[in-house]
């Protein structure tokens, strides 16, 4: 018999529904496991945010302790087997040196705006001049003679601490956009306070709390001392430091909560759990940051890390 060719059948549209144009099509067919991993992935995003945390305490005492509890987690480990984002220190800062810094940054980047006001074109927007703040190299070397003074920077390694010397020392945006949700937002959020705010406040509203630990998720916070971690980048030319709160992306699968536990450790050596957590914070407002959650962090009481000095 005479063979007859088979033609595919077009893909129909499902029916259009009312007061829209675009019709319906059926989802596509993922032949790729690859593309068929970064769906999955992007679809669980969409519902869980990133996992960072932070040990903070109005107690320096209590922050130090930590700090060598975690510097003796890293001395079990060997280089072999720490991750390859392992930080090369943890040091303990006051959070107000910490956003001094940021606020000198600031004022250091308008200084040339403020000088070419005059030649200024109509209609430009110059923002207003920074609060009076100390020079941006002043701060600086107060965060790194805090760093000599934990060992980080050694007195013999020929980086100048003084001002004007060679040695640069940069936030990363995690430890930036934390230190925004602890002070500006604590602002705002004091000012809102003592509004007239209780003309809708009722105790019908309910606040949103992280699904895995129960807590409520918020922003600010009274925290006076914080552990962060960073990287020597330093060359033969220049030292230069980067600073950092540990955490990180999902892996599939993973909760927010996982996440931080384990990038943590693998970027710090810091073991810790749900008992340590004090405070979730997050800001849902900003769409770069709404999907990071920041777990602010004290041991329990009877820790180990609490046990030295």
């Amino acid at each position: 018999g005479k063979s007859v060719k088979q033609v595919p059948k077009k893909q129909e549209a499902l029916p259009t529904p009312k007061n829209t144009n675009t019709p319906l099509l059926p989802p596509p067919a993922y032949d790729d496991p690859t593309i068929m991993k970064f769906a999955c992935a992007a679809d669980l995003l969409a519902e869980e945010p990133n996992g960072f945390a932070c040990v903070a305490s109005s107690s320096e005492t209590v922050v130090n302790q930590v700090l060598d509890w975690t510097r003796q987690q890293a001395l079990n480990v060997s280089q072999e087997q720490k991750a390859t984002d392992h930080g090369d220190f943890v040091l303990s800062l006051p959070k107000e040196l910490l956003w001094e810094f940021l606020q000198a940054k600031k004022a250091d980047k308008q200084q040339p705006q403020q000088q070419n006001n005059k030649n200024n074109k109509k209609g430009k927007y110059i923002p207003p001049p920074l609060a009076k703040v100390r020079p941006l190299a002043q701060v600086q070397d107060d965060i790194l003679s805090r760093m000599a003074a934990q060992g980080i920077i050694a007195t013999d390694d020929g980086i100048e601490t003084t001002t004007g010397g060679p040695t640069k020392l940069k936030f990363g945006h995690h430890l930036e956009s934390l230190l925004h949700l602890i002070t500006n937002n604590q602002n705002a959020k004091n000012n809102k306070n003592g509004s007239n705010k209780n003309k809708n406040n009722n105790n019908n509203t309910k606040r949103e709390t992280d699904s895995h630990t129960g807590i409520g998720i918020g922003i600010g916070g009274d925290y006076d001392y914080m552990l962060i971690y960073g990287f020597d980048d330093s060359s033969a030319h220049e030292a230069q430091f980067e600073l950092n709160v540990p955490g990180g992306k999902r892996s599939l699968g993973e909760t927010c909560l996982e996440a931080a536990i384990r990038e943590t450790c693998e970027e710090t050596s810091l073991t810790w759990d749900e008992e340590w957590i004090t405070k979730v914070l997050q800001n849902k407002k900003n769409p770069s940051e709404k999907m990071n959650r920041y777990y602010m962090l004290h041991p329990p009481p009877n820790h180990e890390s609490l046990s030295s000095g």
